[in-house]
Formats: C-alpha cells, sequence, structure tokens
C-alpha cells in the first residue's frame, strides 16, 4: 500500500508541478520543486496515519523519492538542454531554417553570459578585460569537483580534466 501511495504522489507532483512551473517565482525552480514535494509527502504520511493505513513508512518514502528523482531528472534535462534550446530555436523560425549567427546570439551568446554572470558573482572567476580567470575559490572548487568525480570514476574530459596554460606558455597539469 505505502509503495502504490508513495508512486501515486510522485505522479501527482509531476501533474502539480505542470501549472506551477509556468508561473514566475522570486525563488529557484529547485527550490519550487523540492518544496512542493516535500508537502504532498508529508501530506501523503498524514493522511495514511489518520485512516491507520501507515505500516512501513520506508516503503512509502523509497518509492516517493525514486518518483521525485525520475521527474526532477527529467524535468532538469529539459529546463537546462542548450541543445533543445538550439533545437526549439531553430524551429520557431522560417521552416526553411534559422541564421546560424542568429542562433548563436540567441541562444549560446545568452546561455554563456548568464553562466559567466553566475561564476562572476560566485566569486568563481573574475573579469579581467576580454578575459575570465579563475579564482582562488574557483580553482578550489573545481579541484574538488575533479577529485569527486575520480573518486566516481567520472574520467571522461571536460572543464574539470582540462589542462590550464601556465605562465610562460607551458602547459600545466591539474
Amino acid at each position: 500500500m505505502e509503495f502504490l501511495v508513495g508512486i501515486a504522489t510522485a505522479a501527482i507532483h509531476g501533474l502539480v508541478m505542470v501549472p506551477l512551473a509556468r508561473l514566475q517565482w522570486r525563488v529557484p525552480m529547485l527550490v519550487v520543486q523540492v518544496v512542493v514535494a516535500l508537502l504532498l509527502h508529508a501530506t501523503s504520511v498524514v493522511v495514511l496515519m489518520r485512516l491507520g493505513l501507515l505500516g512501513e513508512y520506508w516503503w512509502l518514502a523509497a518509492s516517493f523519492g525514486f518518483g521525485f528523482m525520475v521527474y526532477l531528472f527529467g524535468f532538469s534535462a529539459l529546463y537546462k538542454s542548450l541543445s533543445l534550446r538550439i533545437l526549439v530555436d531553430v524551429l520557431a523560425h522560417d521552416p526553411g531554417g534559422a541564421q546560424l549567427e542568429g542562433v548563436y546570439q540567441r541562444v549560446i551568446e545568452r546561455s554563456f553570459r548568464e553562466r559567466s554572470e553566475i561564476l562572476e558573482q560566485g566569486g568563481l572567476v573574475a573579469r579581467q578585460g576580454d578575459l575570465y580567470a579563475a579564482t582562488a575559490r574557483g580553482l578550489a572548487l573545481a579541484g574538488r569537483i575533479g577529485r569527486l568525480r575520480t573518486v566516481l570514476g567520472v574520467v571522461s574530459g571536460g572543464i574539470y580534466f582540462a589542462k590550464r596554460a601556465a605562465p610562460g606558455g607551458r602547459e600545466a597539469g591539474r
């Protein structure tokens, strides 16, 4: 019973989030997602307790948590996908296609500006004219993420494993 209620509550979460995701929030969408999930989960626990049907709480918690995480991963992939943004932008223009420069400016350049502003505001990079330089805080975070990736076996390339140019143009390791 608890397993089914947990899955059903996760499905209700997904349905409730459809209209809520269209509203403007002063907090990040992730915060809205988590608050709604906690409220729904707490409600399901209270309802089962009042009906005298709550036996094994962990079945409820595990099934709801699993359903919520599946939803959240799917939502995040759609919400943040740069490839999907490019496709939507191309489809929003002339059926014959969209100019590459326009797509770049509307999607890629805008996304880069937004993300670089986040990094600057977080003190992870500093802008120096036309250059971005990692701050001590940025290097420390990249180092922690790199170590975590190593521990978890994520060994593909990417910004955390990229070699940096040392002063004087020589290549430096991590």
